[in-house]
């Protein structure tokens, strides 16, 4: 049987997926620039060996030639993003003189494509909050709220909003208010 959908691959607090590059860190984005995410899938992917560092120069920067200072410096901003500290990696493991292994076990699962994604309802709110994002891009700060009755879609509206954030390079934060008065 052919497994088909979106690929998603889970490791702590962490969902991958790997064909779309996006990173999320409990169902919120991780903004994270294109080279250390591309060292990410890479390592992830082949998260059963170590992977030698020639290897992930040649992948992550292909065709052009780098120093081993622009693989440090994105296996940094990925280890900060991912919360991981070289000298207790939970993440990415460093072996001496050979390369790097990606070392948190991962959960590898398949989003079916017959899953119904239709949105409906939020079309034009989802339209109007993407026009905020283009004007926070231009330089112009946005500040938005959703507000309404439980159940109404606005986390689903939020993390709608968030995705096409993340995918345009734009940091996000998310908040939530208690329902009490």
């Amino acid at each position: 049987m052919e497994v088909t959908g979106k690929r998603r691959l889970r490791f702590g607090d962490f969902e991958l997926e790997p064909t779309d590059r996006l990173l999320f860190r409990c169902g919120t984005p991780v903004a994270l620039q294109p080279k250390p995410l591309a060292l990410l899938v890479h390592l992830v992917t082949e998260r059963h060996r170590v992977v030698l560092r020639e290897e992930l120069l040649t992948h992550v920067w292909p065709g052009v030639v780098v120093s081993d200072a622009a693989l440090l410096s994105a296996l940094r901003d990925l280890r900060r993003a991912l919360g991981d500290e070289a000298h207790h990696a939970r993440y990415i493991a460093t072996h001496r003189g050979e390369g790097y292994r990606f070392a948190h076990p991962v959960e590898e699962t398949f989003e079916s494509d017959a899953r119904d994604d239709t949105f409906v309802g939020r079309e034009a709110l989802v339209r109007a909050l993407a026009q905020q994002l283009e004007a926070a891009r231009a330089g112009r700060g946005q500040v938005a709220f959703l507000m309404g009755e439980p159940g109404i879609g606005k986390t689903r509206t939020s993390l709608a909003v968030a995705t096409l954030a993340a995918q345009r390079g734009l940091r996000v934060f998310l908040g939530r208010c208690l329902e009490e008065e």
